[in-house]
């Protein structure tokens, strides 16, 4: 591999530093999706997803989670006692609907 040197002519230097810049940004770039592919469920069978298929993924789990959040929230904030049982229990079956669309999600992906 090519190194920096003070020989260089001013025009290869700066392609030099352009392309050694742009090398720091892609692995940059693969670490970040590599990071992201860890936070959301993969089967480690699964063959490698693309960056896409992962970014797709990240954003199915946030919206789940989003759900899951907001059923919480309207539990927690709920003032009236008999509701908090129905709202228990809807959430409860939004929790393992999700997770069941989760689950056939990944395992059909994976095919």
């Amino acid at each position: 591999m090519e190194r920096l040197t003070s020989e260089m002519k001013p025009g290869r230097r700066r392609k030099f530093l352009a392309n050694q810049r742009e090398r720091r940004r892609v692995k940059a770039m693969r670490n970040a999706f590599e990071k992201l592919r860890q936070h959301i469920h993969i089967d480690e069978a699964e063959v490698k997803l693309s960056q896409f298929d992962i970014v797709c993924r990240a954003i199915d789990v946030i919206c789940h989670l989003r759900k899951l959040l907001e059923l919480y929230l309207l539990l927690v904030t709920s003032p009236f006692s008999s509701s908090r049982s129905f709202l228990r229990w809807h959430m409860t079956s939004i929790a393992l609907q999700t997770m069941s669309n989760w689950e056939s999600f990944t395992s059909a992906s994976s095919m």
